[in-house]
């Protein structure tokens, strides 16, 4: 239900074609081939959010990934997902728990 609302909420996972993508979409580099890892950025498709980080990890164990920027909301987790924040990343360091993804935004 929560990330329902996120993809209602948010433009940028809307978009529909190759040159929106190509110029919003970055793959981020990965601790392991196990995991992906993207960011959408410049208000993709005219979102309210500057950046939105999506990040999978496959692996059986935590991996901790850098972040591009500082100042990232938590809008889904291992536990929880949400058209509000539910948490914030302190630094730009976060971690992936196991088979888990997360949804990060900023402003």
């Amino acid at each position: 239900k929560g990330l329902i609302e996120i993809r209602k909420n948010h433009l940028a996972f809307r978009m529909t074609d190759y040159k929106m993508l190509n110029n919003n979409l970055e793959f981020l580099d990965m601790p392991s081939k196990n995991m992906i890892g993207y960011i959408l950025k410049n208000n993709a498709n005219k979102d309210i959010k500057k950046y939105i980080v999506v990040i999978f990890n496959a692996l059986k164990s935590s991996k901790t990934v850098e972040l591009p920027y500082s100042g990232w909301e938590i809008y889904a987790d291992e536990h929880k997902s949400s058209a509000s924040p539910i948490g914030i990343v302190k630094g730009n360091i976060v971690s992936v728990s196991p088979r888990s993804a997360l949804i990060l935004m900023k402003d």
